[in-house]
């Protein structure tokens, strides 16, 4: 029973993957594909957590942890960036 669950989550998880992958190439806006590119390493943590837990292996959890806290800092940077709080010198 929890490996049919599991499999559902895997199929939830794709499938909400590639919608966020549509958004962020057709998304109306910047700030859309901001968005659909957080939403997406979500997912990608979700699918990594996923993994380790049905192949019993710890290691995809210490993975996880660093690959959450640089998807949350990148999204604050580009955040503040769109907000103008960055300056960009060329």
């Amino acid at each position: 029973m929890i490996t049919e669950i599991a499999y559902v989550m895997m199929g939830l998880l794709g499938a909400a993957a590639v919608l966020c992958i549509y958004r962020l190439v057709r998304g109306p806006s910047l700030a859309d594909s901001l968005m659909a590119l957080n939403t997406l390493s979500t997912v990608v943590i979700g699918i990594v957590l996923l993994l380790g837990w049905r192949l019993n292996e710890p290691l995809f959890i210490d993975v996880a942890i660093p690959l959450a806290l640089v998807a949350f800092i990148s999204t604050l940077i580009v955040c503040k960036y769109l907000e103008g709080g960055i300056k960009v010198e060329h």
